[in-house]
């Protein structure tokens, strides 16, 4: 069984808004914001907010996204890092 979790860099009136929960294949488990964090990616201590809350090692966490910069990021910090399209044709 997997579970989902969104890090996003948008505040929580815009995840409210576009209504990201109703719009996604997957049921996310939660939504980190950067409003909620109170620190935006690519910043370090955004990932390990997500680790905190999920309680594994980072590199038990596959982090997916579109863009190159988060990707190079957050396999820094040592998240199990893969392009959002390596995940999707699978």
């Amino acid at each position: 069984k997997f579970r989902f979790f969104a890090l996003t860099n948008c505040d929580n009136d815009l995840i409210e808004r576009i209504d990201i929960p109703s719009k996604s294949p997957v049921s996310f488990e939660k939504i980190f914001t950067s409003e909620d964090n109170g620190v935006y990616k690519p910043n370090p201590l955004a990932y390990q907010k997500v680790v905190d809350y999920i309680q594994l090692v980072a590199n038990e966490i596959i982090y997916t996204s579109s863009h190159q910069w988060d990707l190079k990021a957050s396999k820094e910090f040592g998240f199990n890092s893969k392009p959002l399209e390596e995940l999707v044709r699978t």
